[in-house]
């Protein structure tokens, strides 16, 4: 039987969202109506365009871009800041508007979502009268507007959606692929990135069609095992359900772009050790534990050096993952000035295994209750209120009230601590 699947996306999401958090509290300025942008700070080198308004982009402006850049396309640019808990309430109204529809609600990011409206006509009218009741209802609710999709499988409702923004309704079924989809760059396709359509244009692939005609053999050689899967996506093929439950991770990361070149071990490790903290808080909040950790560093000409290492055992204790990204950091120091630190944990279990290493197990079972504790502590007061003692002079943490532990304390120290307050 056929399928009725819809790619839900909400235009200039984080833009969107701040104007209707605005309007809602009363707010007589809508930056949808003048060029605006949504954009990080400039002296924390996070300048970059994460969204922007209609009357922005006719001025030239394109997410991504360096907002110093977008000024100058447009001096009069209105840049508002990132907020993340308006976009987190946003998503969750989203997605929760979109039940309404279909109980088959798959969400694809924060700011897509995928709908099954296979077998519900007899509830909202065929396909395209549905996708414009969604699309009213989520003007009227929740004040932005969508872009709907409509198709027979997720792959080309997502490219249906895709075609002209904002707040339209686009329909790519399988008898359209040759029309609407074949024609366009092979970049455009799903799932094909610059590197891949970079590839695929020097072997003389540039639209989605000829992509669709091509052989595997002819392609293997530059897209290796992937080669089948594009053809068969530049194809219009998906057999892929919306997936109405959430799969585990499979691994947790965070960067941190640094405000100036960060040039010394001590202050690279700092803000390492910071990352590591509050993956750690994630990861005990999701009942999460993690096998292996990857450091990243990113030079100021941006080259990675990525190392990595498998601890014993799956963990979740500050303790153990800030010394393994630390004994990473080690390894890996070339004394090169650093724009950007990351940090990985991977191998993620939902169980909880104290390591087999007796030393390290114990030193975990004195740690998992200090982890406990701050956590305890982080919620009642919030995030900021505990802090690593070596991540003290860190620029992000100017608000910190509370300096509470230091990686540094050894078994030793808390012992010979206790045994002082008996």
């Amino acid at each position: 039987m056929s399928r009725t699947i819809f790619h839900i996306d909400a235009n200039s999401a984080f833009l969107s969202w701040t104007a209707a958090d605005m309007v809602e509290r009363g707010s007589r300025f809508d930056p949808r109506l003048i060029p605006s942008v949504i954009s990080g700070r400039e002296s924390t080198r996070h300048g970059i365009v994460l969204a922007k308004s209609i009357p922005a982009s006719r001025c030239g402006i394109k997410t991504g871009e360096p907002l110093h850049l977008a000024k100058k396309k447009c001096p009069e640019l209105v840049v508002l800041p990132m907020s993340d808990n308006i976009y987190a309430q946003k998503s969750i109204d989203f997605y929760n508007l979109l039940l309404n529809f279909s109980p088959s609600v798959e969400q694809f990011s924060v700011d897509e979502c995928f709908v099954d409206y296979s077998d519900m006509e007899r509830f909202y009218g065929n396909p395209y009268e549905c996708a414009k009741a969604i699309s009213k209802a989520v003007k009227d609710n929740l004040g932005f507007t969508v872009n709907v999709g409509i198709s027979t499988n997720k792959l080309l409702a997502k490219m249906a959606s895709d075609f002209e923004k904002p707040d339209r309704i686009h329909e790519l079924y399988p008898y359209m692929i040759k029309d609407k989809m074949w024609p366009l760059p092979v970049g455009d396709l799903f799932s094909v990135g610059k590197k891949t359509a970079s590839k695929l244009n020097k072997a003389g692939i540039l639209r989605i069609g000829d992509l669709a005609k091509a052989s595997p053999e002819s392609l293997r050689p530059i897209l290796k095992s992937s080669a089948e899967i594009l053809i068969a996506a530049a194809n219009g093929l998906d057999l892929s359900e919306v997936k109405t439950e959430v799969s585990p991770p499979k691994s947790m990361s965070m960067s941190y772009t640094t405000p100036r070149d960060v040039n010394t071990y001590e202050d690279t490790r700092t803000y390492l050790i910071t990352l590591c903290e509050k993956l750690c808080v994630r990861l005990r909040e999701k009942n999460l534990t993690a096998s292996g950790v990857t450091v990243n560093l990113f030079s100021r000409e941006r080259v990675e050096n990525t190392h990595q290492n498998t601890i014993i055992g799956h963990s979740n204790c500050t303790y153990t993952l800030v010394n393994t990204a630390c004994e990473l950091l080690t390894e890996m120091w070339t004394k090169t000035p650093i724009r950007r630190v990351g940090v990985a944990f991977w191998g993620l279990k939902s169980d909880k295994v104290i390591q087999n290493n007796v030393w390290t197990g114990a030193k975990e079972v004195v740690w998992n209750t200090f982890d406990d504790a701050a956590d305890d502590v982080r919620r009642r007061f919030g995030e900021s209120v505990l802090m690593p003692c070596s991540t003290l002079h860190n620029s992000a943490h100017n608000n910190t009230k509370i300096v509470a532990f230091s990686p540094e304390f050894s078994l030793s120290t808390i012992r010979n601590n206790n045994v002082k307050n008996a």
